[in-house]
């Protein structure tokens, strides 16, 4: 095609025709720009669904781990519930100075208990290592942003808060007041000694709080867990 051109462009100017030459010249100059935008047209369109695939699949990885985390949270709730219901138990059985029996060791083992979450953040990190603005809508990505950074981050703190109870102040009850046997189960070393000191109480009194401080925490993030899903699902 180019080669017609040329003939085309040699042929006028040997013609002496140089205003047809000019008007041929122009019209020439102008489809090579026209060209040029076409092939800049197409490179941004390819460009642009490039990253509307990006970010459709951060927003399902998102999505994934935000399902997960909420089941795990109601799992915790579980936890949390059962943990203060049996702690309440334990603690009026110790109050009353009621006979020891064979059933006590499962509740005298509160302080065992996983209160970590386990909640998962891979997708949210994959997020934030490649760019919050992969997120093109942005009340979408503060609504991200603000789950993770607040009620994900109070999560972050409080397991770093009952890491602490657990190494120094679990761990050295149990050890003193405690034997575990193979099931993992606390059985007093003197049941009389542990009637008689409130150090344990003390630490039951503490974890029946913690209980049901962290399940209104999981529902609170479960409501906002949930909203944000909407969000992505919208989007």
């Amino acid at each position: 095609m180019f080669r017609v051109f040329l003939q085309i462009r040699q042929q006028l100017m040997t013609e002496n025709k140089f205003r047809k030459y000019l008007m041929y010249a122009i019209g020439e100059i102008l489809l090579v720009v026209i060209g040029i935008l076409i092939a800049l047209q197409v490179n941004n369109w390819n460009e642009q669904q490039k990253a509307q695939a990006k970010e459709l699949k951060i927003l399902k990885e998102l999505q994934t781990d935000l399902i997960s985390n909420e089941k795990r949270l109601m799992n915790k709730i579980e936890f949390f519930n059962r943990t203060k219901r049996e702690g309440i138990m334990i603690e009026e059985h110790l109050a009353n100075k009621l006979a020891y029996n064979d059933s006590l060791p499962r509740y005298l083992s509160i302080p065992l208990g996983n209160f970590s979450f386990l909640l998962t953040y891979s997708a949210y990190e994959n997020l934030k290592s490649q760019g919050f603005d992969k997120i093109s809508n942005d009340e979408l990505r503060l609504s991200i942003i603000r789950l993770y950074d607040e009620k994900f981050g109070l999560i972050k703190d409080q397991e770093t808060k009952i890491t602490n109870i657990f190494t120094n102040t679990i761990v050295p009850i149990t050890l003193k007041y405690f034997k575990t046997t193979l099931s993992k189960e606390l059985v007093p070393n003197d049941y009389e000694k542990l009637l008689n000191t409130s150090e344990y109480t003390n630490l039951i009194s503490q974890l029946i709080f913690v209980a049901e401080d962290y399940g209104n925490i999981s529902q609170n993030t479960i409501i906002a867990i949930e909203t944000l899903l909407k969000e992505i699902d919208s989007e």
